[in-house]
């Protein structure tokens, strides 16, 4: 039986309170990926934000989660691979927050959430 080979590529990120700026080290990241043949990238824990400012939370999730979730779909398909979101912030109906797990496909769809409610 033949082994299919699978690269990995993990992202070792130091995120800040600044989501943008975040995402800007994101795209740094994912376009040092263009000579190298991955298919699939993990990323870390509150890749987006780290903060325990609910304040700066509920800023991120109204104006920038979206830009964030639309912004891992295009890297997905525009580099062809998987990608394994450790977390970002999420913002349940009844206004707890929690950390929200997301897999992408090759094609930039959603296949998987998981959300961590400890």
């Amino acid at each position: 039986m033949k082994t299919k080979t699978i690269k990995i590529a993990c992202f070792q990120t130091n995120s800040s309170e600044e989501a943008l700026q975040n995402m800007t080290v994101l795209d740094d990241l994912f376009k040092s990926l263009s000579n190298e043949q991955v298919d699939m990238v993990f990323l870390p824990e509150c890749v987006a934000i780290f903060t325990d400012s609910k304040k700066k939370l509920e800023v991120f999730f109204k104006n920038i989660y979206q830009r964030f979730i639309d912004f891992f779909s295009y890297q997905a398909k525009n580099n062809n691979i998987y990608i394994f979101v450790g977390s970002i912030p999420y913002k349940k109906a009844n206004g707890k927050f929690l950390n929200r797990s997301i897999i992408f496909d090759k094609k930039g769809k959603i296949i998987e959430i998981y959300d961590k409610i400890n």
